[in-house]
């Protein structure tokens, strides 16, 4: 039997450091606050919003991906 915990963990930590987590989380910091100082608001009117990707999806269980296309596919379900 797998253990996908375990397999899931050593992905991530084989694949990301300390300095891009760091990073990222400054450019997240960033776009956050740039979209709260925007003048003027959005709104949304209906309709649909059609995204793709050509990525590879493993698995629709958050859990279990390591794939990061998997992740925004999930994000976004």
């Amino acid at each position: 039997m797998v253990d996908h915990k375990a397999k899931l963990e050593e992905n991530v930590l084989a694949t990301l450091s300390r300095r891009d987590m760091m990073r990222g989380m400054g450019a997240g910091s960033l776009a956050i606050a740039a979209g709260t100082m925007r003048s003027g608001s959005a709104r949304a009117e209906g309709g649909h919003i059609k995204l793709a990707w050509i990525d590879h999806i493993d698995t629709l269980d958050p859990h279990f991906t390591s794939f990061f296309g998997a992740i925004k596919i999930n994000n976004n379900i």
